[in-house]
């Protein structure tokens, strides 16, 4: 078992689902590390997967027509973000940077897509 299914587990996304499901949730994901001040993604960038903060802290956020950052929200460990254009297959809305030294869980979108295809009940299982 890899060393980051507690994170899985904790996550609500996730939570409650069987172990043979954790584990090929397990084999697709990428575990990417991001320094303070790192850029995660950039609004308008391709919503080419998913994040579970595994360690660390991550801001969401926009800039308004003035110049001036608009904060929607400060993601911590086991919160899951960048999902929502990922299942819509659309580009990101906002951006994300690390607020402090980060290792992240990245869900590739066309892995998870064909993980849900391959196996439908667990699509159902995470809705529940």
């Amino acid at each position: 078992m890899k060393h980051f299914h507690n994170t899985i587990v904790e996550s609500l996304l996730f939570a409650g689902l069987p172990q043979d499901q954790l584990e090929s949730i397990q084999n697709i994901i990428v575990e990417k590390e991001f320094g303070k001040g790192e850029t995660i993604f950039s609004e308008g960038d391709e919503g080419a997967g998913f994040f579970v903060v595994s360690q660390g802290m991550v801001k969401i956020f926009k800039v308004s027509v003035e110049g001036k950052e608009q904060i929607l929200h400060i993601f911590g460990p086991g919160e899951v973000f960048g999902e929502v254009p990922v299942f819509m297959g659309e580009n990101y809305p906002a951006n994300a940077v690390s607020i402090q030294k980060s290792r992240l869980l990245f869900f590739p979108r066309v892995a998870f897509v064909d993980l849900i295809s391959q196996n439908p009940s667990l699509s159902l299982n995470m809705l529940a």
